[in-house]
């Protein structure tokens, strides 16, 4: 019988029938210290590879990604799903993984965890809104979208005939649904909704 320390908890049990190799290994009280102790060592190993991957400056400086990326942030597999290395970054400062992770230096790349803040996606949103950074900007309207076949003139012609609408597809290479779309103002609305029939 062998008295051991766990390696975990620090607690001390006995042991049967230990090999004079197996004492010299870490000895663990229960299942859940050897889970525990499992899961920090896979922890410390994903930190080490994430770490190894940016590339650490000065405190004020952007500490770049050196590996893969999706959209410009650093992407990492842990645990055989890809993980964005900013957010694993964040969570491991700061103990916790809010919502959606922002830049405040506006580099996607960046991993310098004082140029990160946690907050909701609308955090995100209006922060992109607010530094100009928002890549879709107002609709496109009538000719200025490249997806519709008519124009203006065609859309108020439309709106004021009295001919069926199969007639009015024919003519202008549109679908009778889209001629009736029109005519009732789910498509075209902004410009036939203020038209007098």
């Amino acid at each position: 019988m062998k008295t051991c320390i766990c390696a975990k908890c620090g607690k001390t049990f006995t042991r049967y029938n230990m090999s004079a190799t197996r004492c010299a290994r870490p000895q663990f009280c229960s299942q859940k210290c050897v889970s525990q102790k499992l899961s920090e060592r896979a922890k410390a190993r994903h930190l080490a590879r994430l770490w190894s991957r940016v590339d650490v400056r000065g405190e004020q400086e952007c500490w770049l990604w050196k590996g893969r990326t999706y959209r410009g942030y650093g992407l990492i597999d842990i645990d055989h799903r890809p993980q964005l290395a900013h957010r694993l970054i964040f969570e491991e400062a700061n103990g916790y993984q809010p919502p959606a992770v922002c830049h405040r230096c506006d580099n996607p790349p960046c991993c310098n965890p004082a140029h990160l803040f946690g907050g909701t996606q609308a955090d995100n949103n209006r922060d992109m809104t607010e530094k100009g950074r928002r890549r879709c900007g107002p609709p496109r309207r009538g000719t200025a979208s490249n997806k519709n076949k008519l124009d203006e003139t065609a859309v108020i012609h439309i709106f004021n005939s009295s001919e069926s609408n199969a007639e009015l597809g024919r003519r202008y290479g549109v679908t009778k649904e889209a001629i009736r779309y029109i005519k009732i103002g789910q498509n075209w609305g902004w410009l036939t909704g203020g038209l007098n029939v």
